[in-house]
């Protein structure tokens, strides 16, 4: 009769895995197998020795399995237990945008457990502590977007692997932006009263999150509007009258590199 002693998956080195993994079987008297039993589903071995037999993990649900191997006069062995991990899910993320640079994310979901990696779209894997304490909250670092982004955004499904696979992205909820810096270059007309309009103009202006005046200490908030990707209307807020650099914030950061002057009257 055949006896098994071990099963072992190499894929992650236990005795857990997902379907579509070949685990190994060892023991004794095996050179009979005609098939290898996960609970009640039956499979074809791969490969037959008297000490070892593989086989491969068929469509199951998550839980725990009684594997077995059963002979050509019928005779079924001893039980190993195998555990079919839940694939990932991704239901959200703590911020769906933000800027080129790298910045921090916290995944929601569930499966996170046996984590092995985060994946933002073409741009690359994130950083962060793999597996994660908890199963259904995963924080890790985005990559750096090296490359120009085209139009100043860059949208990218994010994807979390673990030992039960990859996650199948879901749509707007687990996918992430990539925001270019903003650059405003004029402020028209170049004074202004307070209470009045002014437009700025430049570059990756698109979903401005702030427009500020800043005196070099303090920054006052503007009220504005954003008119298209290269212009942003604004409410000059009441400063006493002097010259203040204009701020534009986007998800992409804020301009603080050589924005305009606005002389306040």
């Amino acid at each position: 009769m055949a006896t098994l002693t071990s099963l072992v998956n190499p894929a992650t080195g236990t005795d857990q895995g997902k379907a579509g993994d070949t685990v190994t079987l060892s023991g004794s008297g095996l050179a009979d197998t005609t098939r290898v039993n996960f609970g009640a589903e039956p499979v074809v071995p791969s490969t037959v020795t008297a000490g070892a037999v593989t086989a491969t993990v068929p469509a199951l649900c998550a839980d725990q399995y009684r594997v077995t191997v059963t002979a050509r006069t019928s005779t079924t062995s001893n039980f190993l237990p195998f555990f079919v991990i839940p694939a990932p899910v991704c239901h959200g993320l703590s911020s769906n945008a933000g800027p080129a640079g790298p910045t921090a994310v916290t995944l929601l979901g569930t499966g996170f457990l046996t984590a092995t990696g985060v994946t933002f779209g073409s741009v690359g894997a994130a950083t962060g502590t793999f597996p994660p304490a908890t199963d259904g909250e995963l924080t890790v670092t985005t990559p750096a977007h090296t490359t120009p982004i085209a139009g100043c955004t860059d949208t990218v499904d994010v994807t979390v692997t673990s030992l039960g696979g990859t996650s199948v992205p879901m749509g707007s909820g687990c996918a992430y932006t990539f925001y270019d810096a903003p650059s405003a270059v004029s402020v028209t007309p170049a004074a202004q009263l307070s209470g009045q309009n002014v437009t700025i103009s430049g570059t990756c202006l698109l979903d401005a999150t702030a427009v500020a005046l800043s005196d070099g200490l303090t920054q006052t908030p503007a009220t504005f509007v954003n008119l298209s990707p290269t212009q942003i209307l604004a409410v000059v807020p009441v400063v006493l009258p002097g010259t203040y650099s204009v701020l534009v914030t986007t998800p992409g950061g804020t301009d603080t590199t050589a924005p305009p002057t606005l002389l306040v009257l």
